[in-house]
């Protein structure tokens, strides 16, 4: 071959560093790395790591995306965010026609107790950190549902506070949950001003068509014991129908709460809140609970459950009562031993209905901290007029020991006497334990009950207890009128008892 001819070729060979070099650099970068790590969580102070560290975030959320963020939280300082509550019922409507690919259900577990083969209603909602995509005249939004304990997490996110918090501080919030939306910057005017507006109105219907009770009661938490609102459904199944009441109180508490739901420009013309005040009082087991429970799913109004022998102080009262919402029922449960107040009858000191099992006074086991003006500031004053449509409910044993300043009308509009049970309380009772008609064919042994009922003090929750005892109704009403007999024997030897005690008085002053 002609050496002339022939065509030399020189090839590039890349030259990599060996596994050892490489090995060797990454062990002395991430040694160097850690020891950085480590002497800026030494020698910078906490606070100011948590401020860069959140000044960062923002600065690369400005600038590293064209999208836009919009986030409701679950509280609104004092209260729940009503849009945060609406967009709970928003995302229950839409999860089942989304891509959302992880939901949350739940369902309730009183009316599914019974078993049986039919299908188990579900709620469904957005599990924790998932995200759908909604799409509305051609705009595209994220959704997705963050629930954050900053307890675990040992700080806040930077969105909800840029501020440091102690311990102690952060131990105050159980969790933090929140809606995070997020969408295009260019489409921030149609989501504001139609998307979210049209959100609400659907949400609306919603609530409105599927309304679920709920009760309120207080929590606290921290070691400052913040009290906060958290509840729980309303199932109470108590309905004006099935209520063991005379028929005419019926009547007229059914007709005044109509009457005031119907009147709301006329309170605003008279210049007056749009609240009314009731007191319930009787003897317990009278059925004043029930009473509010029906009330309640009567009006479809949430119940907030007010004790304030846990209430520090006025300043804590305003601020409970003025989270509570529009449309609720806020009900003070014995409020002559709730507010401490003194005992206008000596010999009521000894009275069975007002002591625990070691014989002490209830009102004596502790009193609310707040004071009766502050009360009444918020019942019939000023702060009143924060809020609307509003039934406040009051409840007692004893009538007589409530302060004349809490009685008078403005407060307490309309008192409401839960007496002994009866005859037509009873033919109620009798038609919901055992399905006698009301207005059927009297029992052989209505006539005698009846004459037993006029002069026996018994309770509806007495009688109640006695029909649950059998499914025959003989057998049941056999048994009431033997519980009728034994109350007019304890009634006589009381009434035997007490003359006994005065005459022995009487002999004492001789």
């Amino acid at each position: 071959m002609d050496k002339t001819s022939a065509t030399t070729t020189t090839k590039f060979i890349p030259s990599f560093p060996s596994t050892s070099s490489i090995f060797a650099a990454y062990a002395s970068a991430s040694a160097t790395i850690t020891l950085l790590q480590q002497a800026y969580y030494q020698f910078v102070p906490k606070p100011l790591h948590d401020y860069l560290s959140a000044f960062v975030h923002r600065i690369l959320r400005r600038r590293s995306t064209s999208m836009f963020t919009l986030l409701v939280e679950e509280d609104d300082d004092v209260k729940t965010n009503p849009l945060f509550e609406a967009l709970e019922a928003y995302m229950c409507h839409k999860v089942l026609t989304t891509s959302a690919t992880c939901l949350k259900a739940t369902t309730d577990s009183i009316t599914n107790s019974g078993g049986g083969g039919g299908g188990v209603p579900l709620t469904l909602n957005l599990a924790r950190d998932e995200k759908f995509k909604d799409v509305v005249d051609g705009v595209e939004v994220c959704w997705s549902f963050r629930c954050i304990d900053p307890r675990k997490a040992g700080y806040m996110p930077s969105y909800y506070s840029y501020n440091y918090l102690e311990a102690e501080t952060l131990a105050t919030y159980d969790r933090i949950r929140f809606f995070e939306l997020r969408f295009l910057k260019d489409h921030k005017d149609f989501v504001l001003n139609s998307y979210i507006p049209k959100v609400m109105e659907i949400a609306d219907k919603i609530m409105n068509k599927e309304r679920i009770l709920k009760l309120w009661t207080l929590k606290y938490s921290g070691s400052e014991k913040r009290a906060k609102w958290e509840s729980v459904k309303l199932n109470h199944p108590s309905t004006f129908d099935s209520l063991a009441l005379d028929p005419e109180l019926k009547s007229t508490i059914i007709h005044d709460l109509d009457l005031f739901l119907e009147r709301k420009d006329f309170f605003r013309k008279v210049g007056r809140a749009w609240k009314r005040g009731y007191l319930l009082y009787g003897p317990p087991g009278t059925g004043k609970s029930s009473l509010i429970a029906a009330i309640a799913n009567y009006l479809k109004f949430d119940v907030y459950d007010l004790q304030l022998m846990h209430i520090e102080g006025d300043d804590m009262l305003r601020k409970l009562l003025l989270s509570t919402t529009n449309r609720s029922i806020l009900v003070i449960e014995d409020i002559d031993c709730s507010m401490g107040l003194p005992k206008k009858r000596k010999d009521d000191e000894d009275d069975d209905d007002d002591s625990d099992d070691d014989g002490k006074s209830k009102s004596k086991k502790g009193s609310a901290k707040i004071s009766l003006s502050g009360l009444l500031n918020f019942i019939d004053g000023l702060w009143s007029s924060c809020g609307a449509e509003r039934i406040i409910i009051f409840t007692t044993n004893h009538k007589d020991r409530i302060d004349p300043a809490l009685l008078r009308p403005g407060r307490m509009d309309v008192h409401v006497h839960m007496s002994y049970l009866g005859m037509s309380a009873f033919k109620t009772l009798a038609s919901n334990y055992l399905g006698i008609p009301v207005d059927g064919e009297p029992h052989r042994l209505y006539e005698q009950i009846e004459g037993m009922i006029r002069t026996t003090n018994v309770t509806p929750a007495e009688v109640a207890e006695e029909m649950m005892k059998s499914k025959e109704v003989d057998v049941v009403l056999e048994g009431v009128v033997a519980l009728l007999r034994r109350k007019q024997i304890e009634s006589e030897t009381q009434a035997t008892e007490k003359e006994r005690v005065k005459k022995r008085q009487l002999f004492k002053l001789w």
